[in-house]
């Protein structure tokens, strides 16, 4: 074997001496490292991907029962309150928000922070559940806003109809012929200005914008008609009569009703004490109820003809005090269902700020009876009005689980430590380079 050894150690001696590359080890670490990384990232995707695809959403035939009603009081959801696009949870008997307080609403302008959410929007709505007390977030839009069907299947939201009950858009009908044109002396269209709004009965949807109308059956959602009108700047509000023949609208400075082939059935110059208040303006009778006012005075429920617009009598409603404003959701016989806004001074600042309720007018009755009042902060308040005299019993609020706060707000959270680390390494390489050179 000494032969042997001999023999291999003169080999060696012989050959070249072999060096490793230069960084060999610090590059196989960094390479280990990546790989490890990419790993995390690969699991941490293959689980994002999990939970995008989520559970199958439940059929609208989970949700029904004998005890849809109107909640006896409503709480303020928790910030990781589910969705309705995740989680549908069926009809809502209210829907209300605080604006951009509201839970889960996006920062206006720093939309990364909530870069998990679905679309950028800064108010968004919560919905609280026909048959129990399951609490969803409702977003969409800019706003999302509170126009809820009658029936509380579908909340309108950013020129779609959320469904309620499966997390599901629909589109609204489309308005045809040319978009609308400013005149001479007009403000120029800027696309803002319209409505869409439901029919008293859910059976058919309003679409209104600068010049242009159209009512449409729903849910078809087949064009019953459509008519044109001179551009205005300003549309208000849009209330259509039982059997969808006509409808009323506030304009720049006067109300005006339109037959469906576009004609003006009559006219009422807004400056004159009387304002269209809310979708179940038009009664079945055929009379218009508006609301009128004195100056710093109370709002009194009124009524014109609605096919000659000349004043009728409606009765002797309670007065409304201390109110910004009122739009009449509901009847039945002769009792009115409203939705009154007070002013009341903003949390964080002195202006005078909305706070809706639903309230009970009955002719002779000496003051308003309220219905429902919202959490405080509350800014927008709509109810499912063909339960608007039916209550149900309260129970422990349910609010699910919205998987997406928990993982966007984990990975922020997170990425704060890792940005720390990353400056220190930073400022200690730049430090040690200074102090080299």
């Amino acid at each position: 074997m000494s032969v042997l050894r001999d023999a291999f150690r003169e080999l060696a001696e012989d050959a070249p001496e072999v060096r490793p590359p230069a960084g060999l080890y610090a590059a196989a670490r960094r390479r280990r490292r990546e790989r490890r990384a990419a790993a995390a990232l690969l699991a941490l995707a293959v689980l994002a991907v999990a939970v995008l695809i989520g559970w199958p959403r439940p059929g609208p035939e989970r949700f029904g029962g004998d005890s849809a009603g109107l909640p006896d009081h409503l709480v303020l959801p928790s910030w990781d309150t589910a969705t309705v696009h995740d989680s549908p949870a069926g009809p809502a008997a209210v829907a209300y928000s605080l604006g951009e307080r509201n839970v889960q609403s996006d920062d206006e302008d720093f939309r990364i922070f909530s870069w998990w959410r679905h679309g950028h929007t800064v108010s968004s709505t919560t919905v609280v559940g026909l048959h129990e007390d399951v609490y969803r977030i409702a977003r969409g839009g800019y706003t999302t806003g509170v126009d809820l069907s009658p029936d509380g299947r579908f909340l309108m939201v950013g020129g779609e109809a959320l469904d309620l009950s499966t997390g599901r858009t629909r589109a609204l009908p489309k308005l045809t012929g040319p978009r609308p044109q400013a005149g001479p002396s007009s403000t120029p269209y800027y696309g803002y200005g319209g409505v869409t709004t439901w029919s008293p009965e859910g059976t058919r949807v309003v679409v209104v914008d600068q010049s242009r109308v159209a009512v449409a059956g729903w849910p078809s959602g087949r064009i019953e008609w459509n008519a044109t009108f001179p551009y205005q700047n300003y549309i208000g509000d849009a209330v259509i009569p039982e059997d969808g023949s006509a409808v009323a609208l506030t304009l720049d400075d006067e109300i005006v009703v339109l037959n469906r082939d576009g004609t003006r059935r009559w006219s009422r110059s807004k400056h004159e004490p009387w304002l269209v208040s809310g979708r179940a303006a038009w009664r079945p009778d055929g009379r218009l109820v508006g609301l009128t006012r004195e100056v710093n005075g109370p709002y009194r429920l009124a009524a014109l003809d609605g096919a000659t617009g000349a004043p009728v009598d409606i009765g002797a409603y309670p007065p409304v005090s201390a109110a910004m404003g009122m739009e009449v959701v509901a009847w039945r016989g002769d009792v009115a269902y409203a939705i009154v806004r007070h002013a009341v001074p903003g949390i964080y600042t002195q202006d005078e700020i909305p706070f809706p309720e639903l309230v009970r007018l009955v002719p002779g009755a000496a003051a308003p009876e309220v219905v429902l009042k919202p959490p405080a902060g509350t800014e927008q308040l709509a109810v499912a009005t063909v339960f608007v005299d039916a209550r149900r019993a309260t129970g422990a609020p349910e609010f699910g689980v919205n998987f997406y706060e928990y993982l966007g707000r984990g990975l922020n959270w997170a990425c704060c430590p890792v940005v720390l680390i990353g400056f220190l390494v930073m400022v200690r390489k730049t430090v040690r380079w200074s102090t080299q050179v």
